[in-house]
């Protein structure tokens, strides 16, 4: 389990996410029954006849099945209403990557950018093995990929290989081109889907509040991120670190470390309630613990099954 903690090197080779997978088909069970934070004025409840859990009661779309109307509703409130049941939003996860530069560093154990790439690699496994379907966006350094959800095997091997890739050092070099949901702007099939997110931004622009906000409107939405802690509490001295400016050296104080973690948490607590006021919940985790212990605590939420 160590070499998942602390491999080797934060760059991974496809053979060391392949090698993920007996962990992803060996985490456990899901829970019988998951419990989904649903945006305000949404509720679930069951509903006889289906043999699915409801997930959803919203006004007709044009692209609804007529069979999924509730003509109750709709006689009552004059307007056409549709269903959405939990099982057309199980089968279809969409896995979203965002790395900035800033993910590429860690002070022990690997790089957040690494400890990301295992996470969305073990989620990307659970979701093969069961069968269903994986939809994907990702973004780091000038590099962008989106495929629509689907159960494919040559699609499966491509991700794989991409996410090799976006452990690679010098995608930190490259300013980021675009926020990974942003390359759903012209997408109008991302309804009643899973989606997991796994970012290391703290602070979102207005632009990305809007997009994030309109996702959450109909799709399940799970924002997870991974904050190295051991650089809250680096002893005072000289350390010489690397980002994409280069080598140079940094002054660590009892002060400066005091003001560097009332700034991050005040910047996850905004995170938070921003992405609390449209229904998507945040789970943090620290880079110490192990991509299998993370992704067992997502399975324990029901993020993932």
């Amino acid at each position: 389990m160590d070499f998942l903690i602390s491999p080797d090197s934060p760059i991974l080779a496809s053979d060391d996410l392949i090698a993920l997978a007996p962990y992803a088909k060996h985490l456990g069970k899901a829970p019988k029954k998951t419990h989904h934070t649903l945006p305000n004025g949404q509720h679930q409840r069951q509903v006889k006849g289906h043999g699915i859990e409801m997930l959803e009661l919203r006004q007709y779309q044009m692209h609804d099945e007529l069979r999924h109307i509730d003509w109750r509703v709709t006689a009552r409130t004059g307007e056409a209403h549709t269903r959405i049941y939990a099982q057309e939003s199980e089968n279809k996860r969409l896995l979203i990557l965002d790395i900035s530069g800033l993910g590429y560093f860690g002070t022990q154990h690997t790089f957040i950018s690494t400890r990301m790439v295992q996470v969305a690699c073990i989620i990307a496994w659970r979701t093969q093995i069961k069968k269903d379907n994986l939809g994907y966006c990702l973004s780091y350094g000038a590099q962008t990929y989106q495929r629509s959800a689907t159960h494919n095997k040559k699609s499966f091997s491509l991700l794989m290989s991409q996410l090799a890739d976006a452990t690679n050092l010098d995608n930190r070099d490259t300013p980021i081109s675009t926020e990974a949901w942003e390359l759903l702007h012209h997408s109008k099939s991302i309804k009643q889907q899973n989606i997991i997110i796994l970012s290391d931004r703290l602070d979102l622009p207005s632009t990305s509040i809007n997009r994030l906000s309109k996702l959450a409107k109909h799709n399940h939405i799970h924002w997870i991120n991974i904050i190295d802690e051991n650089a809250q509490k680096l002893p005072k001295g000289q350390y010489l670190m690397e980002d994409k400016d280069g080598v140079k050296w940094l002054s660590v104080s009892k002060k400066s470390q005091h003001r560097l973690k009332e700034q991050s948490e005040q910047r996850n607590a905004l995170l938070k309630k921003q992405l609390n006021s449209f229904g998507m919940t945040l789970h943090s985790y620290n880079l110490s613990e192990s991509p299998i212990t993370i992704a067992r605590n997502l399975l324990t939420l029901g993020v993932i099954n």
